[in-house]
Parts: structure tokens; sequence; C-alpha cells
């Protein structure tokens, strides 16, 4: 097993400008390995020539410090909740689903290192890095130094906050929402089909809001099962309340696509997960087969 501390110090031991801050690198380094959800995959350390130090994954880097600059990735603008610069991860362009990263001077590392919403949504970019970013085989010659985040002494399983995913979870619903078709469609085109399981308090599938935004607007606000008005408005946005529900559970290596989820009534919702006898699953399959044109087709 490696010691981060160690790598750090052989790391700022050529570098006599950072000698004061070692203490504040160890541990903006130390929540950056603990809120880092794939470390089987991340590289963490320094290349031959020293110029930065760094967690790598594929051929991004998920916080660096590069000079007398500091970037962390975050898989939303946070420019107004933090006060902090942003810019888009370039090559999460092409994936529809923008990644950030917060660039800022190493004089604010202190206040980077006890911001709780960066990293909430650093450990979500941490994951969403594998759809979102283009990612390429890592050069042997860019791990050279470095070890995985498996390897350290320091790392132990993270994990994500339930309650705060599905907020975040809820937020991105509803900027799809706002999206335009064309837009989200595209995304969906270039999307995984297979969610990203990671460790929360449970086990939790990383779900595509997209996919939710669409059922919802082919839905229309009526039960695709029962064929109702939705029993109620949202006080939210005034929209009928509808439930999305996977026809082919996720949990048994069902699609997180727009072919495999429909939009209920709470009730019918219910009856599918608890009445199984009494509900007619083919109806949904039918359902989504006629619909599958829909789903990707701009009208």
């Amino acid at each position: 097993m490696h010691n981060y501390k160690e790598i750090i110090k052989t790391w700022t031991s050529r570098k006599p400008a950072l000698k004061s801050i070692e203490g504040d690198i160890c541990d903006i380094f130390k929540v950056a390995i603990d809120n880092t959800m794939l470390p089987e995959k991340s590289w963490f350390g320094f290349p031959t020539s020293r110029n930065s130090l760094n967690i790598l994954f594929g051929n991004v880097y998920l916080i660096g410090i590069f000079g007398d600059t500091i970037e962390i990735i975050v898989d939303a603008d946070l420019e107004n909740e933090t006060g902090f610069k942003t810019r888009v991860v370039k090559s999460s362009i092409s994936s529809g689903n923008l990644l950030y990263w917060i660039t800022t001077d190493l004089k604010d590392i202190k206040a980077l290192t006890n911001n709780e919403i960066i990293w909430e949504h650093y450990k979500m970019a941490s994951i969403k890095v594998l759809n979102s970013i283009t990612i390429k085989n890592v050069r042997k010659d860019w791990t050279v130094g470095k070890v995985l985040l498996s390897d350290l002494d320091q790392n132990k399983t993270a994990k994500l906050d339930l309650k705060i995913y599905e907020n975040i979870f809820d937020r991105e619903v509803k900027i799809s929402m706002k999206d335009s078709r064309t837009n989200r469609i595209k995304r969906l085109s270039l999307a995984n089909k297979k969610p990203i399981i990671t460790n929360t308090t449970v086990k939790t599938f990383i779900r595509n809001p997209d996919v939710v935004a669409e059922v919802l607007y082919r839905a229309n606000e009526v039960c695709e099962y029962c064929n109702t008005k939705a029993p109620f408005k949202k006080d939210s946005d005034g929209k009928g309340f509808l439930e999305v529900h996977h026809i082919i559970p996720l949990a048994e290596k069902g699609e997180d696509t727009v072919k495999n989820a429909v939009g209920l009534c709470p009730n019918c919702h219910r009856k599918a997960h608890f009445g199984k006898k009494d509900f007619n699953i083919e109806i949904l399959k039918k359902i989504c087969q006629a619909e599958s044109n829909f789903a990707l087709t701009e009208k």
C-alpha cells in the first residue's frame, strides 16, 4: 500500500514555494481521494517532470495542481453557488452531458477543501466521467510514478448520500424538461443504455434524467397504462403528476432508455410493483413498442 502524504512530500520536495502549504495540499487530496467514486480506475501522483500533482481518470484530470492553479471536476456549473469560476470540460461536450472544472488560485485551497457543495458534485462527476467523457486508453507514460487510488492506504470506499443524490437528480430532470427536445434526443442517442451502479447508503442506479423528461413528455400528463389524467397538478410547475417506471427493472439488467420506461399514475405505479398478478406488463411493452419512433424523433 502507498501513503498519499509521502507522495505529496516527494512532489513538494523540489517546489520550495509550496512547502508552506504542504499541509493544505495533503488536506485537499485527502478529501478528493475520499470522494473519488471509482478508485480502481483513478491514478494519483505526478508525472516525471513533476509539473503537476493530480488524480487522473482515463485521459481526464479529476483534480490537479498546475503551477499556481488548482482545478477540480464537478458535474454542474457551480459558479453562482460557490463563487469559483468554472469552465466546460471540452471532452464532455460530444456526449451532451457536460462536466466542468472549477479553476482558481492555490490561495483558495482551504476554501475549496471545506466546501461541501463542491465535493458532492465532485463525487457525481467522478462517476459520470464514464459516460460524459470520451475516454481514451491511458498512455503508459501518463501513469509512470502514479498509483491507483485503490492501492492507497488512505483509500476507503466512497458512498453517495442518497438524499443529496436524489435532490441532484430531481434538479437534472427539471433542467432536461426545460431544454429543447432536439437537445434531449441528441443526448439520448449518445447516452449509455446501462446505468452506472455505485454505492450509497443503499445500492443506487445513476439514472439518465433525459429518459425521465422524455417519457413524461410522451405521456403528456396521461397515465400510459390506465389512460386517465394525472391525479393532481404539481406545485413546482403546474403539470400533471406521473411517475416513471422501468418495464424491465434496472436491478434485473433492464436498460435506462425511453423504450423501457413508461409514465404511470401513482396508483398504477404501485400496482406495477405490488400488484403484479393484476397488472398486465404486456400492455406496457406494446405501448413502448408503438411509441419507439416517437421517443427518438423530433415532432
